[in-house]
């Protein structure tokens, strides 16, 4: 038995279903599933009835719970000690949960574990770094699905606060066979032959890169995209791009798609934001939130 079978555990105990625990983790649903099998082998017990819609736990569940739940608070609280100090209030032994308003894009599971070590490091808390889901975008900040959002571009709402990270500079997501994907730099010109895509809410829900853009000098046409099936072909078999921050961490990174910076005297360079719900305000809101303002030098190297 070691801790990771004990953490997963619990958070699939207190979620009911193995895949947003997986999600609150930052590991696969496969791995999950196993660490609570090789557990159950290991207590001698069945610990949770798998259905169709989730899981449930057993009796032998319910007790195991019981002394997981202090097991997994006090070894995080332990962890939160040696990041360098913690916080006093008992809110501090939850993970702060954040979530990244964007749709699935190309080595987005390398960029969020790196945030999320990158928060934890600075702030002293464990800290889990989710993607958005339409719907929960929809619903804006549910406090009991997410702490923080972070937003590409500002985000206006009476009742939330939006606290400027810094700026970052803007790109294009093409496939590595498009015409643009050799460039240096491209240009709004470059763009304008090309399909953007569009991503509903996504793009309605805040000041993104392609609603700034289009008030700038943008004559791209615009596709929207509402599915997976979409998404690929938008980008193979319409020759389209979407729009993107230019991170170092992702540039590097061997991926399927390629990243293109837009030409420096016409990027519009955009800001990413942590956003937080006023009614809720404690003190690790406001930790999170005097970080993020001096951290994108680091986040974007």
């Amino acid at each position: 038995m070691n801790i990771n079978q004990v953490k997963y555990f619990v958070t699939v105990y207190e979620q009911g279903s193995i895949s947003t625990a997986a999600r609150g983790h930052n590991v696969s649903a496969q791995a999950v599933s196993k660490a609570i099998s090789d557990l159950e082998r290991e207590y001698g017990q069945k610990l949770f009835d798998r259905t169709n819609s989730g899981v449930s736990p057993t009796v032998q569940g319910r007790a195991f719970y019981q002394k997981a739940k202090v097991a997994a608070r006090a070894y995080t609280d332990l962890e939160t000690m040696s990041f360098g100090g913690g916080l006093p209030e008992p809110e501090s032994l939850a993970p702060f949960r954040m979530a990244l308003c964007s749709p699935a894009f190309d080595g987005d599971d390398q960029l969020r574990r790196a945030w999320s070590m990158f928060f934890q490091r600075n702030t002293g808390m464990p800290i889990t770094f989710d993607l958005a889901s339409r719907e929960q975008m929809a619903r804006g900040i549910d406090p009991d699905e997410y702490d923080a959002l972070v937003t590409i571009g500002k985000y206006e709402r009476q009742g939330c606060t939006c606290t400027p990270m810094g700026s970052l500079p803007t790109g294009i997501t093409v496939a590595r066979t498009h015409p643009l994907a050799s460039k240096e730099f491209v240009t709004f010109a470059d763009l304008g032959k090309y399909p953007a895509g569009e991503s509903g809410v996504y793009d309605s829900f805040n000041s993104s890169i392609l609603v700034t853009c289009k008030q700038l000098h943008l004559v791209s046409n615009v596709n929207q995209i509402t599915t997976a099936a979409d998404a690929l072909a938008h980008i193979t078999i319409k020759q389209g791009y979407y729009f993107s921050v230019v991170l170092n961490r992702l540039r590097k990174a061997k991926l399927a798609t390629a990243l293109i910076p837009i030409d420096p005297a016409e990027d519009p360079r955009i800001p990413i934001c942590i956003v937080t719900r006023d009614d809720r305000e404690t003190a690790r809101h406001r930790v999170v939130r005097n970080f993020a303002l001096h951290a994108m030098d680091l986040v974007g190297s």
